[in-house]
């Protein structure tokens, strides 16, 4: 038997690490101003060439903080769909609710891997210019973006495979036969005589819940399989698709598939960050749960009405904060990435005002 130590203390652990997280959180992305970094590439890559490639420029940025908006807003109505399934089959036990961060996670990347961003966007033919560039060098899927485009959320999606196998391969069945428990043997069963006076410690056999066994597993893998193939083929699309003609807007045809590498892959990593954060403050919650157990011990009295002291096997506690601490790391990094992508989103919005105000000005 795991050593055992008396208390619940450790009851309001996650909650105040929960707290201290957000705050340093917060602070580091205010710290290192993540908001401002790299905006003002794609807004000056716009407004450089010929009237003609400004013009072009713009065409382009509409069309792309259009996808942006699109993309965000069937994430949102995915994930509000799922609360209000949820509503609608009570009975599910939280599985809309669990998956939403990756439904939401689909419609956003199915949105940026059919909605190809337009090459033959035309000027005013008078002032054009006639000079026709067409890159050499050979492009590969995580050429354009951050140079971590692949590698993190695919570290991501990996961890969370893997974790979800593991949980599902120790889960067990519940009343209704759902892999979604975690069956565990504990000391916590008493022998008393007629006196009330315990004589004999047992072990018993039970389970904790909710688990995220196979229930709740297999739907979830499924979805980031899907998660996976769409996001690669956006970054796909975005790296094959045909440059802008002229000469004087490739700089901006490379700034604008850097800046579409970005937005995919902060997104996608921080969706990934958020579902495998409610999948380990589940689990936690149940490992934690499992834990406390009644501390018995020969010779005591139960008095009827009275509860018995309670214990907390350290080895399935200490299982729980970490899972917990994890989980904290993991919104860190969550907000910190959609701080990001909101910055990202957001320089479509200060180009185009940045050249309606220079066309005004002119």
């Amino acid at each position: 038997m795991l050593p055992q130590i008396k208390g619940t203390h450790m009851i309001n652990l996650l909650p105040s690490l929960l707290v201290i997280g957000l705050c340093i959180g917060i602070l580091l992305i205010v710290r290192r101003g993540v908001i401002a970094q790299r905006r003002e590439d794609l807004a000056i890559a716009a407004h450089r060439g010929n009237a003609a490639d400004v013009v072009v420029a713009g065409k382009l940025m509409r069309v792309m903080r259009a996808r942006h908006l699109l993309a965000i807003g069937v994430a949102l109505l995915g994930a509000f769909g799922m609360f209000m399934l949820q509503g609608f089959f009570p009975k599910s036990f939280g599985i809309f609710l669990l998956g939403s961060p990756l439904v939401a996670a689909t419609l956003a990347m199915g949105i940026y891997a059919f909605w190809k961003l337009p090459t033959n966007l035309k000027a005013d033919a008078r002032s054009a210019d006639k000079r026709i560039s067409a890159g050499l060098i050979p492009r590969s899927t995580g050429m354009f973006g951050p140079a971590w485009g692949i590698l993190v959320p695919g570290l991501f999606a990996g961890s969370l495979l893997l974790g979800l196998l593991i949980a599902g391969f120790f889960s067990g069945p519940d009343e209704r036969g759902l892999f979604r428990n975690l069956p565990l043997t504990s000391f916590s069963g008493a022998t008393l005589d007629e006196n009330m006076v315990v004589t004999e410690i047992s072990a018993t056999t039970g389970s904790t819940g909710p688990f995220p066994g196979w229930y709740y597993g297999v739907p979830i893998m499924g979805l980031l399989v899907i998660v996976g193939i769409l996001t690669l083929w956006a970054l796909h699309t975005n790296t094959r698709r045909p440059s802008l003609h002229s000469a004087g807007l490739q700089e901006f045809d490379t700034a604008a598939r850097n800046h579409e590498g970005y937005v995919i892959s902060t997104g996608v990593s921080m969706l990934l960050c958020f579902q495998s954060v409610l999948l380990l403050f589940m689990a936690a919650m149940s490992l934690y749960s499992g834990a406390v157990s009644a501390a018995y011990e020969i010779g005591m009295t139960v008095e009827p009405g009275i509860p018995v002291p309670s214990a907390v096997d350290t080895g399935l506690a200490a299982l729980s904060a970490t899972l917990g601490i994890i989980a904290l790391l993991l919104i860190f990094t969550g907000v910190a990435l959609l701080v990001k992508l909101f910055g990202w989103v957001g320089s479509t919005f200060g180009s185009l005002e940045q050249k309606s105000n220079e066309s005004a000005s002119a």
